[in-house]
């Protein structure tokens, strides 16, 4: 009787590992194409130069796609909290924070000359953070490279930032003790002037640039565990959602839970599936074609991908990977792929 009870569990065990359940979504799940490394820890994906290299930063530095050393080094002496590229030829900014924490965190900015990157350039004063899209802040402002005024006054501090492609949303706490909502471009241009918050404690997730003016926002719902979506326009936030996401639990392994917009529809990565809001408002969830190979990966960046030209291929986007893996995205054929050079 015991060895048949064995046997039991064994087929059993068999079975439940062959079923590939996604327990946290409710549904059957895709499994994904290919498994990612682990050794190196992914920050963000920084883009494509004018040379078409791609660029990413991890715990180790500034790399590369397809190269074993980093073009820029973190080390225990001048550790890089962050990087950016930040001019249509490639150039590079880096944060740097030196061995004694109240030295503070300086910039480099290093120019790009078609095939190497040139000596630092130390852009003047200490600072908090830099955001991909090229803009960097202290707790007295936001500035842009080529520019030593800030961008915004009456900032006493920074509380959070979220990054859609060449747009950046803060919100800020000004002089007064205000939370303050701006939007502003790569290039300084301010397009959200310091939308007042209705609560101080307002957290979004998530944010997708439509165009110049418009915006939406992806706010978690803490006491009904509901993922919200809120239109921005450079006057003001929706007081209401005008969609709800299906998925019911928040991308809590990253700060932002990543986007694109094509062809009018917004993809929000979540959980483990893409979820996509309609032109009619409805919205559909995504864990095949080109979501397959990125159902189970942490996202970093989503960014349009580049021609040779360096003009924006449309239908197509690179995805970045906490495990330094990139992926071309293709929604004009439905697939995903990851990128090796």
């Amino acid at each position: 009787m015991r060895k048949y009870i064995l046997i039991i569990i064994t087929i059993i065990a068999a079975l439940l590992v062959s079923c590939n359940i996604d327990a946290t979504d409710g549904i059957y799940s895709e499994a994904a194409a290919s498994t990612e490394s682990t050794s190196v820890t992914t920050r963000n994906f920084l883009g494509q130069n004018s040379s078409g290299q791609y660029l990413y930063l991890t715990d180790e530095g500034v790399f590369k796609i397809g190269t074993e050393n980093a073009l820029f080094s973190s080390t225990e002496t001048k550790v890089i909290r962050g990087a950016s590229l930040c001019d249509d030829k490639g150039s590079l900014l880096i944060l740097r924070q030196n061995s004694t924490p109240s030295d503070g965190a300086v910039i480099s900015y290093h120019a790009f000359n078609g095939t190497s990157y040139d000596a630092a350039v130390d852009v003047e004063g200490k600072f908090n953070g830099i955001l991909t899209n090229g803009l960097y802040y202290n707790n007295g402002g936001i500035y842009k490279y080529g520019s030593a005024d800030s961008l915004v006054a009456d900032i006493k501090s920074i509380m959070y930032t979220l990054v859609s492609g060449d747009h950046a949303f803060f919100c800020v706490k000004d002089t007064s003790d205000n939370y303050k909502f701006y939007v502003i471009n790569a290039d300084g241009s301010i397009e959200v002037n310091g939308i007042g918050a209705s609560e101080s404690l307002t957290t979004y997730i998530g944010f997708q640039a439509i165009d110049a003016s418009n915006f939406v926002l992806l706010q978690y719902k803490s006491n009904n565990s509901k993922l919200e979506v809120y239109k921005m326009s450079a006057t003001e936030i929706a007081a209401d959602p005008y969609v709800t996401l299906q998925s019911s639990v928040p991308y809590e392994k990253s700060a932002q839970a990543m986007s694109f917009i094509y062809n009018g529809e917004i993809y929000f990565k979540c959980t483990s599936y893409f979820e996509k809001i309609k032109t009619d408002d409805t919205t559909e969830q995504i864990n095949t074609g080109f979501a397959a190979n990125l159902r189970t990966a942490e996202i970093t960046d989503i960014l349009p991908a580049l021609d040779t030209d360096g003009n924006v291929r449309d239908g197509y986007f690179v995805a970045g990977t906490k495990s330094s893996m990139l992926y071309l995205i293709d929604l004009v054929n439905n697939t995903s792929s990851r990128i090796t050079n």
